[in-house]
């Protein structure tokens, strides 16, 4: 708490909140009553753990957009995945089995969490191996061409990747109408992107595959990088932004400005003003 304390947005935050240097800070709430990080928060933790554990190895901005999408940065998240059956935690949506396999076969201890698997829902701690399994992830040979999708398009354009989710789906897991999942994609093009262009860090068998976050965020980056050089030609931000939401042969048309629009004002959502730039109660104890 104290290395938090000692940035200075997190502390200008805590102070105009009321909060005082000694004590216990207060996670806030949103109107639901769900405990949840602030982003300066948020990038403060991954900024922390990322420093102290993974130097050089994984990036904030990664932590940070998983984060996002995943739980809306909320510490207490569960979710009850209903064909594996299995029941993902917290701010990084952590499976508590792939947390125990990283203590016992992986040497990532600094955390004992066998026999205490509730301390997942603790930010830190949870971020630690929400981090370990990505490090895992980047040099296991099934997922490392994969990895670098997700230092594309996720740790340089994290609140795009945000922005779309917001667009498409409204954030929401099983998302909105025609489009499937988070980022909305749909599943014809997820099955195209696994057989014919080689994504294979996820299984995609069914409909229902991607309305796994993880699984929808990687293959709409993965349709982000192949719209990137569409046609063999690099291509600029607003092309793949607007050929994303409304097809690569649609984009000179008047119907994709709008959709552009509404792109860029969820991007103003997430603070990104230099992605613009480059393109032209009770509480919780932290």
């Amino acid at each position: 708490m104290e290395e938090m304390w000692n940035d200075p947005e997190v502390s200008k935050e805590w102070i105009d909140a009321g909060e005082m240097k000694g004590q216990k800070v207060h996670l806030s709430r949103d109107p639901d009553g769900q405990a949840f990080l602030t982003q300066t928060e948020m990038k403060v933790v991954a900024g922390i753990v990322a420093r102290r554990h993974f130097l050089s190895q994984i990036d904030p901005d990664m932590i940070c957009a998983i984060s996002e999408l995943e739980s809306d940065r909320q510490p207490l998240a569960m979710r009850h995945n209903k064909k594996t059956k299995d029941i993902t935690v917290g701010i990084m949506q952590v499976l508590p089995k792939t947390a125990e396999w990283l203590v016992r076969e992986n040497g990532y201890q600094t955390y004992q969490i066998e026999g205490n698997l509730e301390l997942l829902h603790k930010p830190f701690i949870n971020v630690y191996f929400g981090a370990a399994y990505l490090k895992w992830l980047s040099s296991y040979d099934g997922f490392k061409n994969d990895y670098g999708i997700w230092q594309t398009f996720v740790i340089t354009k994290t609140t795009a990747l945000s922005a779309l989710a917001e667009v498409n789906g409204k954030r929401f897991v099983d998302g909105i109408g025609s489009h499937t999942g988070i980022m909305g994609i749909d599943y014809e093009k997820a099955v195209w992107l696994h057989r014919e262009l080689g994504y294979k860090a996820y299984k995609i068998d069914s409909v229902e595959d991607l309305l796994n976050p993880f699984a929808s965020m990687y293959f709409a980056a993965a349709y982000l990088v192949w719209l990137n050089k569409y046609e063999g030609r690099e291509r600029s931000p607003q092309f793949v932004i607007q050929a994303y939401l409304g097809g690569p042969e649609n984009v000179k048309l008047q119907e994709t400005g709008p959709l552009w629009l509404k792109f860029e004002q969820a991007l103003s959502y997430y603070e990104d003003p230099k992605f613009l730039r480059e393109q032209g109660g009770s509480c919780i104890i932290l």
